[in-house]
């Protein structure tokens, strides 16, 4: 096997789609060019109440008591599954890597409440110091750990509010001593092991001055594929390359988080779309980048034969020199139908001009409502039902890519640089589809399960695709039009324009019902976090609302006027990744 980079670190099942975790599917991984594997699912929501902290798996005297769904009852038979875990991967001839994050806060720091653990507090860093001789010892196998100082129920005390000891104090100053101080005792217990860290929701400026005084021999450096996210069409940007270029100078490496198959977080719930030619682009990006000594999949692999995009990266890592043109044509030859080959270029290309960077809420796409409200249409940038996160990301950095990171009123320039976008990828995506149909592919009819079937799964979530696209692009345009109907009501070419939009999103909506009846698939329940958190809401089905609007506009323009697209509260009735509801 030819490889660009000697760590390539698998997860396997993802947060939507856990899995099982068994030896073929890691001999899978191995097959597939893989030589690591992280052994949990580290997911805020926690599904299958998977592992997200230290104490979930062991005590740490004078943290707090996990959030887990059993909380502390629970820990034997977590820490025994993850046992289990890593003794499977190394059998295959993988590493092993835990991630966790630390120090633990509960839910503090996302409700804005005071940290109950302080990194300036020499008692945090010798609780968990002592935590890393116990996780050693119950957890033989674990290799590697890597470790989160935000998210991941992790936070760390701003310098400019709540905490004394921090006070005045930068946390490039502070945390570079807790994370040596951490990586020293686990490399003490583990002597083969290291300790990466992830940088997440620090500013750049942070992590660069950070770089420079960590501890090359015990600790690693683990990043997103851009500053605000991973983001497979902006992998490897300035970030990447400064951190990478930096940390080289000092003997740290560099791994990268990607996504390599059809499941990924900016489709979720998802697992069909097919955007191979993205995935290998991202990988060349990213292993161009000097310093950069491997990836790691960042939402989570279940081997498939079916998994274009997975088995796009398998070609990639078997040659890192191969084409598009040479891993398309042997892929779409496995599946017996060459004029996959074109048909996954132009998925490709959709994919591509979807504006991944509006918002962090442009993503999960497959939890988008095209239902979407008849209020005035937003951009939105943070989260509705909770502040913005105050993180040194949040608050500077992540504003260098996504468009939004606050939910202020979108001016209408803004509004129509959205539709455009959106109407943009649409339209590249309906070409993908109606190729697929002159090629044969209907999806009305089911075909049997194997590689048809797989084809159609694929063309139904393009189908998906474009429908939420246009859902963004009409209220879009729906909310210009209203605003410059109020402005001169005499306008009679705009009142016609409007009704003509209103028409196309009713059938926009219909084709989602339609679309709807075909699937086979439903996403498993959510979780009380994605509930609360308004993640995930009920699917709609009612095409009443958008039926009535059309009337009212019939009955009277300016009552209509006085009633619809309007501003107002932001409550993400149509649940967080419907981007442009309120």
């Amino acid at each position: 096997m030819t490889t660009k980079t000697p760590h390539r670190i698998a997860l396997l099942g993802n947060p939507t789609r856990p899995g099982n975790w068994d030896p073929a599917q890691l001999a899978t991984l191995v097959d597939d060019g893989y030589t690591g594997v992280q052994i949990n699912i580290a997911w805020a929501y926690r599904p299958n109440d998977e592992v997200l902290n230290l104490e979930d798996i062991l005590p740490v005297p004078g943290s707090p008591e996990p959030l887990s769904h059993e909380g502390a009852v629970g820990r034997p038979g977590r820490g025994a599954e993850l046992r289990r875990r890593a003794a499977l991967a190394h059998e295959a001839g993988l590493s092993t890597l835990l991630h966790v994050g630390i120090p633990f806060q509960g839910r503090a720091g996302y409700d804005g409440e005071p940290l109950p653990q302080c990194i300036s507090d020499p008692a945090t860093l010798a609780r968990y110091a002592r935590s890393m001789e116990d996780l050693a010892r119950l957890q033989p196998n674990v290799d590697d750990l890597l470790i989160y100082t935000f998210d991941q129920d992790a936070w760390i005390c701003s310098e400019f509010e709540g905490c004394d000891r921090c006070a005045g104090i930068p946390l490039h100053r502070r945390l570079p001593k807790f994370l040596n101080g951490l990586a020293a005792a686990w490399v003490a217990a583990q002597p083969d092991g290291r300790m990466w860290w992830e940088p997440w929701e620090l500013s750049t400026g942070q992590t660069l001055a950070i770089i420079p005084e960590l501890d090359a021999p015990n600790v690693g450096l683990m990043i997103h594929s851009s500053i605000a996210e991973v983001m497979s069409t902006m992998a490897g940007d300035e970030f990447v390359h400064d951190a990478a270029s930096l940390a080289s100078r000092y003997g740290i490496p560099v791994v990268v988080e990607v996504f390599l198959s059809c499941s990924n977080e900016e489709v979720e719930p998802w697992n069909k779309l097919p955007v191979p030619c993205v995935t290998l682009q991202q990988l060349r990006n990213v292993e161009s980048v000097p310093g950069v000594v491997g990836v790691k999949e960042y939402y989570g692999l279940i081997p498939s034969p079916f998994d274009v995009n997975a088995r796009a990266a398998a070609a990639y890592f078997r040659d890192p020199h191969i084409t598009d043109d040479a891993a398309l044509g042997s892929l779409a030859a496995a599946f017996g139908q060459p004029w996959l080959k074109h048909f996954w270029q132009l998925v490709s290309s959709a994919y591509r001009l979807y504006p991944w960077n509006a918002s962090w809420f442009a993503r999960e796409l497959g939890y988008s409502d095209p239902f979407h409200e008849l209020s005035a249409a937003i951009i939105r940038g943070s989260q509705s039902n909770a502040p913005e996160w105050d993180t040194p990301a949040w608050r500077s950095s992540r504003g260098a890519i996504f468009m939004r990171t606050t939910s202020r009123e979108s001016h209408p320039w803004e509004l129509e640089d959205m539709e455009l976008r959106f109407a943009g990828a649409a339209n590249a995506m309906a070409e993908a589809i109606e190729y697929a149909t002159v090629c044969g592919v209907d999806v009305l009819q089911t075909a049997a399960d194997g590689p048809d079937r797989e084809i159609q799964l694929q063309v139904e979530e393009a189908i998906g695709f474009v429908v939420r696209c246009r859902a963004y692009q009409l209220h879009l345009r729906e909310t210009n039009l209203t605003t410059l109907l109020r402005s001169d009501t005499a306008r009679h070419d705009l009142a016609v324009e409007l009704r003509d939009v209103l028409v196309r999103d009713l059938e926009n909506q219909r084709a989602e019902i339609e679309r709807i009846s075909r699937s086979a698939s439903t996403p498993p329940a959510p979780s009380k976090l994605q509930l609360a958190q308004r993640w995930i809401v009920d699917r709609k089905s009612d095409l009443g609302p958008i039926e009535r609007a059309i009337d009212d506009l019939d009955a009277d323009l300016g009552d209509f006027l006085r009633r619809y697209f309007l501003p107002g509260d932001e409550l993400a009735a149509a649940g967080q990744f419907s981007l442009t509801s309120r």
